[in-house]
């Protein structure tokens, strides 16, 4: 295995900590499969890192805690979080994904650079193909950015819905399924509930409940717990107020779990088709 690592870390808040943290984390990044997962125990994290086990075990409090300092928002600055067998690296797969996408454009811009010099043309096709060829890199790289919001650029709902007329194209779905499977849901709860396509939003925040949930369900329950919080007599109180606002369905709270699975039971009761219409319209949002 091998880690990429960015340049930006000698200007991070894990940079001021002490060598032993410093060493504990780069071994952690070292040892991460593919998932972001370090599958070790304390003491064999200890002798690879060759840090002293009482080090080791003070190493992993602070990277576990909150930092305040951080320059990711994510999970309150938390770098790693326990798991059975060993740790999961939090932001794992979102550097990674960065520098596989810069990668890949560093690789096209390459090839086009080539196939433009081969080409014996006149100087204006030359300054024309590499115009198309920068637009090219610059459109497939902002479609790239638009599958996942950050904190400073939500996804607005108009721009997720016409992104999910690309759902036919099973190549991209494949490779980006949990992606998609966010961004189907979040735009069935903006048309479901009537919402504003042109200002609702999906922020950071909701990506991250609608990843939490379709992973510990499946996109099926989570649909399912939209369409019933828009028919579930508790969601519609006699007093008017209605609970149809999206972290009244995916509460970040330890009930939230129980709310997502008491409205889909009900709905899944109340429709007559055996698999939500969403999905018999696009079997791809399953993997298939």
């Amino acid at each position: 295995m091998y880690v990429k690592l960015f340049g930006s870390i000698l200007d991070s808040s894990i940079w001021a900590e002490d060598a032993s943290t410093r060493l504990v984390w780069i071994t952690m990044l070292a040892m991460a499969n593919k998932d972001g997962f370090v599958a070790s125990s304390i003491t064999g994290l200890a002798r690879r890192a060759n840090v002293p086990l009482k080090d080791t075990r003070k190493a992993l409090q602070i990277l576990a805690s909150p930092d305040d300092d951080s320059g990711s928002p994510e999970y309150d600055g938390r770098r790693i979080e326990a798991g059975e067998g060993g740790w999961i690296l939090l932001n794992y797969q979102k550097y990674r994904e960065i520098q596989t996408q810069n990668q890949r454009d560093d690789a096209r811009r390459q090839r086009l650079h080539y196939q433009r010099t081969k080409c014996e043309t006149s100087q204006t096709s030359r300054t024309e193909a590499e115009a198309n060829a920068n637009a090219e890199v610059e459109q497939q790289h902002l479609a790239k950015m638009d599958l996942v919001p950050t904190r400073d650029r939500p996804i607005v709902a108009k721009s997720v819905a016409e992104s999910l007329k690309q759902i036919g194209q099973l190549e991209i779905v494949a490779k980006e399924l949990l992606g998609w499977q966010i961004k189907a849901v979040f735009a069935y709860w903006v048309s479901k509930m009537g919402k504003d396509n042109a200002r609702t939003k999906l922020t950071l925040g909701r990506w991250d409940r609608l990843k939490k949930y379709i992973t510990l369900y499946d996109i099926e329950t989570c649909l399912y717990a939209i369409d019933g919080a828009k028919i579930h007599p508790h969601a519609n109180q006699e007093n008017g107020r209605t609970y149809h606002e999206f972290p009244e369905i995916f509460m970040n709270k330890p009930e939230g779990p129980d709310r997502v699975e008491k409205y889909s039971e009900y709905a899944r009761k109340k429709d007559r088709h055996p698999k939500h219409q969403l999905l018999e319209k696009h079997p791809q949002l399953e993997g298939q």
